[in-house]
């Protein structure tokens, strides 16, 4: 606290002194205070503004009021004369009512005889319907026979070109069967033959096989025993044996597989050739070439039917866009003809006030000058032109003259004034216009026109303000005044003035006003017709996009049936070109089988054909080594030649035919895998063989008995169609007559139908007639108004054209009346109530705040009190302890303002030997000792229970530490 006192501002010391004063509280007292006061005043000031808004409406409604109880009355004549009138025209109506009756019956009876020669026609004209009718059946069922003889005709006819062209079509496939078929029986017939031959072979070698066998056993066992003493040449001797059987063995292998594989060639090159052709006939067909130009036409047409519904896109913006156009200029439209009706409306509602303020309204006065052709003639409010801001002296001056009729002169009213005896009229004559030599003082001068207004005007000197017009008093002439454009008239010894806001006031303001609204009518009618011509235009448009949107969806949809035909037809022919594909890789398939097979029994040959000339050329190297073991052999053992050579002839033929045997078994098993395949193909042409030939034969079968069916029928619809001749005559024949006996009935019926044409039109009248006569009466009955008793009540001169006039005049004062609101008088009523209410709050506020602002001053008072009282006492502390610390010197508070509300409080401390003028001027131990002797001055008068002082001393010397010390 003491480090804040020593730098401590004048507002900082004043809340230290507020805080031992206790003010505290009464400053939030005060500050509710204000914020009630606040909130009191803001509710007054809208309460004032409700006052006065519902003093201005009751203003409004009680002059509402007046003019409700005046269309009252004329509303309650209105409704008497309105139901005589309608009594009159019922009346009216009722005798045109009659004489329609009377014309009703005589119709009738010319009627009736115009009817009886009408139904002796029609009975003719029945009787020869009935014969017609009769031939009419005899003719249709000889027309059905007729018809379903040639139905029959056509449908053999079809069947007859039908099973031709399937016959033709069946016969080439059944001979291109037959040749694949032949071709087939050929192959397999020669792999028999071939077969047969093998097996006749390997029969002829079985029996050799057998005997040589034996032969061989028995050489054998003698080579055996021959053979034991030389065992190791004998060795030698069995492997070149082996060696060589091998290679020969190899060779006649290979020998029989190269025979087999040609033969198998052979067949694969004819059966390529026959599926080729087969091919070649499937590539022929034309399907492909038909497709791409399907397709092109369907892409053609698929841009058409993106480029038409972009058509009908960019159509339908457009037509948004033209209703949106539409719309927008409709709604102005609507804008325009609301402004013209409510430019109008007041246009009415101020020539209806002109009307009453000019005296227009009055029935005698309009009378008399309606009935001397004087009730077109203008007024003189109408005929004069006023500056601006003097419109209310010229009124105030001229008053009723303003109602004055405008004539030509004077001296033509001296015979028409004699049968004037109700009301007041004035005249005003033109034979006279303004005169150019018009005071400029004057009020004439403000007023212009084809009128002498020097003679009303003419004396009355115009002044700018009343004070000056007071000041003009005393040099007036005699039978002069002045006018001030407040509507302030004074004379010489008189002062006239005049707020009147009723019906009869403004009414130069409103005739001008009137006059703008008609120029703004004509141009407000220029936009309406404008705006209409605009809008028939758009709506033309409109029609026309519609018209052309409506096209285009047409050849849409007509474009969508051709690209559906289209795309129908090109998925048929895709079907029908995937059906060729198949076709066409089947037999690309068993060409590729074929060739496949073809090319490996070519692989094979090659194979086999080197696999014999390795063999050929073992053997001969088998030979050379034979003629040399031979040439040995004769040299160790020249005993056993015989037997050896005869052993291994033995042994050579057997092995020999052994090899030959095993070629034929591979020879069987080839051919009779070929032969397998052969048939397979050969079944398969047999059933499509059959097949065809038995289509052939059901195809035959019919075409003779369809033949003679359609001769039998021909013969039959030739007689048939002698006797529909005949029918058709006597038709003609009975058709001619009932057309001559029609003719004569329609002469009667325009007879009938005139005199209906003339019934119905009279009975409709009366029926209109009848219908507005009892309309009058319900029209009555709803108004509540007895029929019989305003009939009764009825005078008796009374005519619809007079009661028709007095009926407008009565309806021209209540249009002069303008828009009435009939519940004006009770919301006068309820308005006023309210209006004692709200006075009644407005004075309970005016009270509350009252009492709030006294309350302010009081606790106002109460404050400068405490605070003056606790300042005067701190600052006597402060005198008295500020010598004590310091030696000497003194110190004082002082405040800064003359309001005790919000000064501040300034502290000057002048130690012994010092004259300054602030305490910033003085040291930091100065300082310290002076926010102490505050410190306690504060305290001594409101004391605490406790008080920390931390390092006081810090700024002290050891003087002032000790003078601390003590005061403490």
């Amino acid at each position: 606290m003491i480090s804040q006192l020593i730098d401590a501002k004048p507002e900082d010391l004043r809340v230290y002194i507020e805080e031992v004063a206790g003010i505290s509280k009464y400053k939030e007292r005060r500050k509710e205070t204000e914020r009630r006061m606040r909130h009191t005043r803001d509710n007054l000031d809208r309460l004032s503004d409700l006052r006065e808004e519902l003093g201005r409406q009751l203003h409004h409604l009680e002059r509402q009021a007046k003019a409700a109880e005046r269309y009252g009355g004329h509303r309650k004549e209105e409704r008497r004369v309105k139901s005589q009138l309608q009594v009159l025209k019922w009346q009216a109506i009722t005798r045109d009512a009659e004489a329609k009756e009377e014309n009703i019956g005589r119709l009738q009876n010319e009627q009736e005889a115009r009817i009886a020669d009408q139904r002796h026609a029609d009975a003719e004209i029945e009787t020869g319907r009935d014969n017609l009718v009769q031939l009419s059946d005899e003719l249709n069922e000889v027309q059905k026979r007729f018809y379903d003889y040639g139905t029959e005709i056509a449908r053999i006819e079809d069947g007859i070109q039908f099973q031709n062209e399937r016959s033709k079509q069946l016969k080439t496939d059944l001979q291109q069967v037959s040749e694949n078929w032949r071709k087939v029986k050929v192959d397999l017939e020669n792999d028999e033959r071939v077969l047969s031959e093998i097996r006749e072979e390997i029969a002829e070698t079985e029996p050799r096989k057998k005997e040589i066998q034996k032969h061989e056993e028995i050489s054998g066992t003698n080579l055996l025993d021959s053979e034991q003493a030389m065992q190791s040449w004998q060795h030698e001797w069995d492997e070149f044996n082996h060696a060589a059987a091998e290679s020969r063995q190899e060779g006649e292998v290979g020998q029989s597989r190269i025979g087999h594989l040609e033969e198998s060639i052979e067949r694969l090159d004819d059966r390529v050739k026959i599926l080729r052709n087969d091919l070649q006939r499937l590539e022929d067909l034309s399907v492909e070439d038909e497709i791409g130009p399907l397709e092109s036409m369907l892409r053609t047409q698929e841009q058409q039917l993106a480029r038409i519904a972009q058509e009908i896109t960019e159509l339908s913006v457009q037509i948004e866009n033209e209703r949106e156009q539409n719309s927008k200029c409709n709604a102005d439209l609507d804008a325009t003809r609301s402004e013209l009706q409510g430019i109008k409306g007041r246009f009415a509602s101020l020539e209806a006030l002109q009307q009453t303020a000019l005296g227009q309204q009055d029935d005698a006065e309009m009378g008399w000058l309606e009935k001397h052709g004087l009730n077109y003639k203008d007024r003189l409010a109408e005929k004069i032109k006023v500056e601006p801001s003097w419109e209310l002296a010229v009124e105030t001056v001229l008053g009723d003259y303003l109602q004055s009729v405008f004539v030509e002169e004077l001296d033509s009213l001296s015979s028409m004034l004699a049968d004037f005896d109700k009301g007041a009229l004035s005249f005003v004559a033109s034979d006279t216009v303004n005169a150019s030599t018009t005071v400029s003082e004057t009020l004439a001068s403000k007023v212009s026109g084809d009128i002498n207004i020097e003679s009303f005007l003419g004396n009355v000197l115009v002044a700018s303000n009343l004070d000056e017009a007071l000041a003009m008093r005393t040099s007036l002439a005699f039978g002069h005044s002045i006018v001030t454009p407040d509507g302030i008239w004074i004379g010489s010894n008189w002062l006239r003035i005049s707020k009147d806001h009723d019906a009869t006031a403004g009414v130069i303001k409103r005739q001008a006003e009137m006059e703008a609204l008609t120029q703004s009518i004509a141009q407000q009618e220029q936009d309406v017709a404008r705006l209409t011509k605009e809008l028939e235009s758009g709506v033309a448009g409109l029609t026309l996009a519609e018209n052309d949107r409506d096209q285009q969806q047409a050849r849409l949809a007509e474009q969508q049936r051709t690209y559906s035909e289209t795309r129908a037809q090109l998925g048929a022919k895709k079907l029908q070109a995937e059906q060729v594909k198949t076709d066409l890789a089947r037999a690309n398939s068993e060409i590729e089988s074929s060739v496949a097979h073809l090319q490996e029994d070519h692989d094979n040959l090659g194979i086999a054909r080197n696999q014999l000339q390795l063999a050929m050329d073992r053997m001969e190297e088998d030979m050379l080594a034979k003629q040399n073991l031979t040439e040995r052999r004769d040299q160790i053992q020249h005993t056993l030649d015989e037997v050896r050579s005869r052993a291994k002839t033995d042994s050579d033929a057997a092995h020999q035919l052994a090899l030959g045997i095993q070629s034929l078994h591979s020879r069987i098993l080839s051919t009779e895998q070929a032969m397998s395949r052969l048939q397979e193909q050969q079944q398969e042409l047999t059933d499509r063989k059959v097949s065809l030939e038995n289509a052939i034969r059901e195809s035959e079968e019919p075409q003779g008995q369809l033949k003679a069916e359609l001769e039998a029928q021909l013969q039959k619809r030739l007689d048939v169609e002698n006797e529909l001749t005949t029918v058709r005559e006597k038709s003609e024949a009975v058709a001619h007559k009932i057309r001559q006996l029609e003719q004569d009935r329609a002469g009667f019926e325009e007879q009938v139908e005139a005199v209906r044409n003339s019934l119905e039109q009279v009975r409709l009248d009366f029926q209109g007639l009848d219908v507005r006569r009892n309309t009058i009466r319900e029209q009555m009955l709803e108004e509540n108004e007895d029929f019989d008793e305003v009939r009764q009540s009825l005078p008796t001169e009374a005519n619809e054209e007079a009661w028709e006039d007095l009926l407008r005049r009565v309806s021209n004062r209540i249009a002069r009346l303008g828009a009435i609101n009939l519940a004006a008088i009770d919301e006068f009523k309820i308005q006023s109530e309210r209006k004692q209410y709200l006075d009644a709050q407005n004075e309970d506020l005016e009270s509350a705040l009252q009492t709030l602002e006294n309350a302010i001053r009081k606790i106002d008072v109460e404050t400068r009190t405490r605070f003056k009282e606790t300042f005067d006492k701190v600052d006597n502390k402060l005198q008295q302890i500020f010598p004590k610390l310091f030696g000497g010197g003194h110190a004082y508070l002082e405040m800064t303002g003359e309001d005790l509300l919000d000064t501040g409080v300034g502290l000057m401390a002048r130690p012994p030997g010092k004259r300054n003028s602030s305490i910033q001027l003085l040291s930091g131990g100065e300082k310290a000792l002076t926010a102490i002797a505050l410190v306690f001055s504060i305290f001594s008068l409101n004391p605490a229970p406790f008080c920390l002082l931390d390092e006081v001393d810090a700024p002290l010397d050891d003087v002032n530490v000790a003078r601390y010390s003590e005061l403490v």
